[in-house]
């Protein structure tokens, strides 16, 4: 695979890894019960991947385009060092994410105490289903079932436009998640706005 991303950085010198990652994985030929594989169904399956490298498929994908959105923010698939730290009080990011190759971003929020923060994010292709979530100081690690407690807020239920609003009770770094959550890929924008507590 790597001699191949080094194709499409010779045809499209301004790839990203991420974007040379997606057009490889997206443009393949499917392996499946008609093509040899009798345990291979149509799409992506556990036994093949996507299905096999097609180099010249690949190629044409990217002279054509559109490219897919580049992702300057990984690696962001965790809480603690690995998230990536967003400064200011308003930000607009966009990035992507990929149901089977890289489904959870991660952002790193300082928060003052009382300080009011909203975060909006909004799946950019049909049918995202997306789920955004906040998570308090000292949260090593976004998995749900190990780190349950330290969840501050989420949104209720996925959808392609998710909305969290928190008000902190004490200053620390807060994580912002975006998760998706059924088969799909593609970009999104995620908005933080964070407000200060009024004066008395």
């Amino acid at each position: 695979m790597s001699a191949a991303a080094a194709v499409l950085f010779a045809v499209a010198p301004g790839l990203t890894a991420s974007q040379a990652t997606t057009i490889l994985e997206h443009n393949v030929d499917d392996v499946n019960a008609a093509t040899g594989c009798a345990q291979c169904t149509l799409l992506r399956d556990a036994r093949s991947g996507w299905g096999r490298l097609d180099i010249a498929k690949a190629i044409a994908a990217t002279l054509a385009g559109p490219l897919p959105a580049p992702d300057r923010y990984e690696t962001n698939d965790d809480a603690g060092t690995q998230a990536h730290t967003v400064w200011g009080k308003r930000a607009k990011l966009t990035a992507s994410v990929d149901y089977y190759e890289d489904p959870v971003d991660v952002y790193r929020v300082a928060l003052a105490p009382h300080e009011k923060l909203t975060a909006k994010v909004s799946g950019g292709w049909p049918g995202a289903q997306v789920k955004l979530a906040l998570w308090k100081p000292g949260t090593r690690n976004v998995d749900e079932a190990r780190s349950k407690d330290l969840r501050a807020a989420q949104s209720a239920t996925p959808g392609s436009t998710q909305q969290v609003r928190f008000t902190s009770r004490g200053r620390g770094w807060y994580y912002v998640e975006v998760k998706v959550v059924s088969p799909g890929f593609g970009p999104y924008t995620l908005s933080l706005d964070k407000t200060a507590p009024k004066l008395p």
